[in-house]
């Protein structure tokens, strides 16, 4: 009985706690999702816009809201999820964005709850069936270096990751930037750079966002056999469009190595009142590569081979307003092709080992072995290649062996000379985006075997653009009309000019003198200089036999 008391007061105690809830009007609400996805299709539309009758009774602003391109249904390409609220239904109709509308002839289609497609001016239920998910053969993600929102004018850079992923020499990565409503075919593809030196392996990429809206930036991994690794963002640009300033400067570069022109100017315009030309400096001595900085905010520019007349040009280009800055020709002559990409400065090394001692005799085949190190950043268009020039000849002549990139650090090829002479030797390792390291050795090729030995000459005169050296070895016959042709070198500070002479002689005594080939000589006022070492540099009239 006395449990049955107790009972009996704890259910008496229960009612009267829900009452007094009552009383004070608490309500519960439950978490609803009240919806409705609309699939349309209508062929003879570029896009669609839904106009519908919303929640609170209002119809949306005509021509309503922009629908989003999908394929995920067959037979629709639009989609548009509605709000009902507590309503069961709604109506809606459809036009294309320039006054044609699909009213259902003016009554309009009423939509329910759930999913369903309107095409040819019927409706249809729909049933979307969720696939079985593809198991994660390998993974991928990506930060972005600057937090949402943006403004208008804003670029941003990408930076992608994979794991797990099989490596092959033909994988891919690419950014997509979507904008949300925009057709997917609007959509922008960004090849993404790999960088070898970050760990683990990184790829970069950017963008500048030139609308306001919302967009969807997607990292895509693809192995080469097929299978792709996906990881999206999303980021608000507002429409806040911030005003250049009258004085912002641009930093461009020229790559002088296929065009081999002299000089490099820059003349840039927005129209004819205000062209201006621009005197480039040399940034990469090695790569040929040029650098300018354009004061104002130019729109277009050309590259050219002199300051005040027009001889050697590229076509017109356009200045980029991304990330863009470095021009590369592809050939020389009069407007060369080329190309528009973002220059790489990070410097790195290579080396060249000669498999054979100089001298070696016309015929011999001589092993050449180029090597890069881990801090050249990778690329799959990297490229490599082994240039022999034969001194006091043309660079024309050159001969230039290419090896293939396969990201290994060692490159071999063989190299046999079909010429008596002195050559430098080179390996060049160019970086796809821009920056070129290069070893040079000389080696000595004689007609029969010998034991000669070799002189270097370094020369300095800035105002040359082609030098020659006229010399005698010994009391032997002196050089033809203006000399032999020097190659251009950097490889001692303050000589521009460099030589190398064969002799026989354990004292050599070579007696030389300089010109441009246009007329202008430098012969120490007629007097020549006379050179006693193995090694020595002549500049400003004088000779420095420890060079």
């Amino acid at each position: 009985m006395q449990k049955f008391k107790k009972a009996l007061a704890f259910l008496f105690s229960l009612a009267m706690v829900i009452s007094l809830f009552a009383n004070v009007g608490l309500e519960i609400e439950a978490s609803t999702n009240n919806t409705i996805t609309v699939y349309y299709n209508n062929n003879s539309w570029s896009q669609a816009n839904i106009h519908y009758q919303q929640a609170n009774g209002t119809w949306t602003n005509v021509p309503g809201e922009k629908m989003t391109a999908t394929s995920e249904v067959s037979g629709y390409k639009w989609k548009a999820t509605i709000d009902l609220g507590s309503n069961s239904s709604t109506q809606v109709c459809f036009n294309d964005g320039n006054n044609n509308w699909d009213s259902q002839n003016g009554a309009n289609y009423t939509v329910s709850t759930g999913t369903c497609g309107i095409k040819d001016g019927k409706q249809e239920a729909i049933n979307i069936v969720t696939p079985t998910p593809t198991p994660e053969l390998f993974t991928c993600d990506f930060d972005m270096d600057k937090t949402s929102p943006q403004t208008v004018g804003t670029t941003v850079d990408f930076i992608g990751y994979t794991y797990n992923m099989p490596y092959h020499m033909y994988n891919n990565y690419a950014f997509v930037v979507h904008k949300q409503g925009s057709d997917a075919s609007q959509d922008t593809y960004i090849q993404a750079y790999k960088d070898n030196s970050t760990t683990p392996t990184s790829y970069l990429g950017g963008y500048k966002f030139k609308e306001a809206g919302i967009y969807e930036v997607t990292f895509r991994a693809m192995q080469y056999s097929g299978y792709i690794a996906t990881k999206t963002k999303t980021i608000t640009i507002n429409a806040n469009v911030v005003t250049p300033t009258p004085n912002a400067e641009k930093i461009l570069y020229f790559n002088n190595y296929y065009s081999k022109w002299n000089n490099v100017y820059a003349y840039v315009w927005n129209n004819n009142a205000d062209a201006k030309v621009f005197e480039t400096v040399i940034y990469d001595k090695v790569a040929k590569v040029y650098e300018v900085k354009i004061p104002g905010n130019y729109k277009y520019i050309i590259f050219k081979n002199t300051k005040d007349t027009w001889d050697l040009q590229t076509e017109d280009l356009e200045i980029p307003t991304d990330y863009n800055n470095y021009y590369s020709p592809t050939e020389a002559g009069n407007k060369p092709k080329g190309f528009w990409n973002g220059y790489c400065n990070r410097a790195f090394q290579c080396s060249l080992d000669i498999g054979l001692t100089s001298p070696q005799i016309v015929g011999t085949s001589i092993p050449l072995i180029g090597r890069t190190y881990d801090d050249m950043p990778g690329h799959r268009y990297n490229s490599f290649c082994f240039v022999i020039h034969k001194q006091g000849t043309d660079e024309s002549k050159d001969k230039t062996i290419h090896v293939l990139s396969n990201e290994a650090p060692q490159y071999k090829t063989q190299w046999t000379p079909t010429e008596p002479g002195i050559y430098d030797v080179s390996f060049h390792a160019i970086q796809y985006s821009g920056y070129t390291a290069v070893d040079t050795k000389t080696f000595v090729i004689s007609q029969n075997q010998t034991q000669s030995k070799t002189v270097t000459i370094y020369y300095a005169n800035d105002s040359y653009k082609n030098a020659y050296i006229h010399y005698k070895v010994g009391n032997g016959y002196w050089t033809s009309n203006s000399g032999m042709q020097m190659t251009r070198t950097y490889d001692k500070n303050g000589y521009t000019w460099k030589y190398v002479i064969e002799v026989e002689d354990e004292n050599p005594q070579i007696t030389v003198c300089f010109n441009d080939g246009l007329g202008n000589w430098d012969s120490k006022n007629g007097l020549n200089y006379v050179v006693n070492s193995f090694s020595a540099g002549i500049k400003d009239g004088k000779i420095d036999s420890g060079v």
